[in-house]
């Protein structure tokens, strides 16, 4: 029998289980039914693109033990499908995440979390983190747009251009979860790119759990700075 090493845990699993050996049967007694056969992994990318085909502006996709695969449209969730996930969904979505990136690998295993980016062919890419939560694995991945959207894509007001020729002072921009805080600065970004030659620095995006009751809440840091 071959075996396999599960990169988000290390421990070595089985690639294909032992055949049991056959047994005759006594004659007139009943044959014992043969178990069950495990059920096969399921396919994280198929899972990944039904969780997106079931709403329009899919923000966030989260995935977490004990509760079925959620998405975020709008800053509220929403359940797809009926199926809760085990220990071993989301350690299986990791893994498969992760794939053989040895440093995320480490992080996860030393600091408890670590981000990756990921990408489902011809779909959506995503920047994604694994995190352990109470002994078991927990996902969360963004959903990174194709093309940077533009202020008449967004709605913006015509006055918030003028962010483009500032040199000195602060801008924030607040605003709940799947409010567009993150398109909003990208528009402003993509403009200044059309308009100046400026080195741009931007750090986004740390993320931690803050609530065990909750996996799904969420502390974010966002800082982007012009160097002139």
């Amino acid at each position: 029998m071959s075996s396999s090493s599960n990169p988000v845990t290390g421990s070595t699993v089985p690639n294909s289980a032992p055949t049991p050996a056959s047994t005759a049967a006594a004659p007139g007694a009943g044959a014992a039914a043969a178990p069950a056969p495990a059920a096969a992994p399921f396919s994280t990318p198929a899972l990944l693109a039904t969780m997106l085909r079931a709403a329009p502006k899919i923000s966030d996709l989260f995935f977490s033990p004990g509760k079925p695969p959620m998405v975020e449209v709008s800053g509220k969730l929403a359940p797809v499908g009926a199926r809760v996930l085990t220990p071993d969904d989301t350690r299986h979505v990791a893994s498969e995440l992760i794939g053989n990136n040895k440093h995320a690998i480490g992080n996860l295993r030393e600091q408890g979390s670590c981000d990756v980016s990921y990408s489902l062919a011809g779909t959506s890419r995503f920047r994604v983190n694994v995190f352990m939560q109470r002994g078991s694995c927990a996902i969360v991945m963004r959903v990174i747009p194709s093309t940077v959207p533009g202020f008449p894509e967004l709605s913006l007001p015509e006055e918030l251009k003028q962010i483009v020729g500032l040199r000195n002072g602060i801008v924030l921009v607040t605003g709940p979860t799947g409010s567009g805080k993150s398109s909003t600065l990208a528009a402003i970004i993509d403009l200044i790119n059309q308009q100046h030659s400026f080195h741009i620095l931007t750090i986004d995006a740390l993320r931690l759990p803050n609530d065990d009751s909750s996996p799904y809440s969420m502390l974010m840091f966002r800082l982007h700075a012009k160097l002139l």
